[in-house]
């Protein structure tokens, strides 16, 4: 065979050999492709995006939980001062009425309760004897010469009780030699 026949056949083959279609691809493939640098950076992007979010409500969770705190403190701070402010008051309080019990002027003790009674969150108050426990003088009329048998009522010293939404300051009143009353400050 000769040459020619050769490039004849050869290009016969070529001819008759059916090109194959392309594979296209599709427009997003080839604009990703095309643009790969410009993708990486935007998936970075997101990927920074929702960090900077997950970091933002773990901040906010840290913040709540720091501002809880603060808060409790500032009400225990606060319930501490007001408790030591109204046993100091109870304490001056109980020697007004030691002063006035020792003149036996119940009359001013009487006043004394009922201008102290108009203080802001001062429910009630009385002086219970200590040898027979009856209210000797009250807010509450009603309660005067009733018979407390509470022994906590009876105490040597200042205390402070708690019951329900009420606080108690029971103040014992000393005269010379002996206890002439307990002071009972009732606190809403």
């Amino acid at each position: 065979m000769s040459d020619e026949n050769l490039n004849e056949t050869h290009s016969d083959v070529q001819n008759s050999v059916v090109p194959e279609p392309s594979k296209k691809k599709g427009f997003f493939r080839t604009f990703i492709s095309r643009h790969t640098g410009v993708f990486v950076l935007l998936c970075l992007l997101i990927a920074v995006v929702i960090a900077g979010f997950i970091r933002i409500k773990l901040l906010e969770r840290s913040f709540d939980k720091q501002q809880e705190a603060l808060r409790v403190r500032y009400e225990n701070k606060v319930d501490s001062l007001l408790q030591s402010d109204r046993l100091t008051t109870a304490k001056v309080f109980s020697w007004a009425v030691r002063g006035e019990l020792i003149r036996d002027n119940r009359d001013q003790v009487n006043q004394y309760f009922m201008n102290f009674i108009k203080e802001p969150g001062v429910k009630k108050i009385k002086l219970i004897d200590p040898v027979s426990a009856k209210a000797i003088i009250s807010t509450d009329k009603k309660e005067e010469g009733l018979v407390f048998a509470d022994p906590a009522i009876f105490t040597e010293e200042i205390a402070i009780r708690h019951h329900d939404s009420i606080i108690q300051i029971i103040s014992p009143v000393m005269g010379l030699n002996e206890k002439i009353g307990i002071l009972v400050i009732e606190y809403e």
